[in-house]
């Protein structure tokens, strides 16, 4: 099944990507209009698009073909998006399941979280902040890749560091990001009032710290 089939994302899968500059960046084709140099970011995908349901498959296998894979959500993303995503990566085969009950994004947390999704190769993440982060820093820590399909419309899914609580104080930790981002915007706008507010706050307050820093 293919959705809105006037574009293609980045991996080649018929999609409307609403990504503009970012679908150049990801390609490392975009040009600095005063410098001439092209540029690039880490992510080797960013799809937005409208909606992703159905394309799910095609775009996990562009990017972690013939891995073992577990899709990872909490009990709120998980009703929001994890289940479909979980089924429809199952044809991919070699493809496993799992709710996190009790995250936290915290020393302990990510312990656990590794040492619960320790026999699969690739982690597909559902879900922003908690979910999100705690999978970046796990699979940092042993050395697999993650991709993530967002909730909210948050600004940490394409960052190379992890909020991480040690001994009760948030560290933000040098990692590594997420292979590929995938933002499904008729999810998004489901997202919880709260939540999108906070989202907002968390890019105010980047944008502000990074230019004053």
């Amino acid at each position: 099944m293919t959705v809105k089939p006037e574009m293609s994302s980045p991996d080649g899968v018929s999609i409307e990507s609403y990504g503009g500059v970012l679908d150049q960046l990801v390609a490392g084709d975009w040009v600095n209009p005063k410098t001439g140099e092209r540029h690039g970011i880490p992510p080797k995908a960013m799809v937005i698009a409208a909606s992703l349901d159905g394309a799910e498959a095609d775009l996990i296998a562009a990017r972690h073909q013939g891995k073992s894979m577990m899709v990872v959500s909490d009990s709120f993303t998980r009703e929001a998006l994890g289940r479909r995503v979980f089924e429809a990566l199952k044809p991919l085969g070699n493809v496993t399941e799992y709710v996190w009950e009790k995250p936290s994004c915290s020393e302990d947390g990510v312990k656990q979280l590794q040492e619960d999704t320790r026999g699969a190769e690739v982690l597909i993440a559902v879900g922003s902040g908690t979910v999100n982060d705690s999978i970046k820093y796990a699979t940092y820590l042993d050395g697999r890749d993650y991709s993530v399909f967002a909730t909210s419309p948050m600004n940490a899914y394409s960052t190379s560091t992890a909020s991480v609580s040690f001994g009760g104080f948030k560290k933000s930790i040098p990692c590594h990001g997420a292979k590929g981002i995938y933002y499904d915007l008729s999810v998004i706008a489901k997202c919880p009032p709260r939540l999108i507010s906070a989202a907002f706050a968390d890019v105010i307050c980047r944008t502000t710290a990074r230019s004053t820093g």
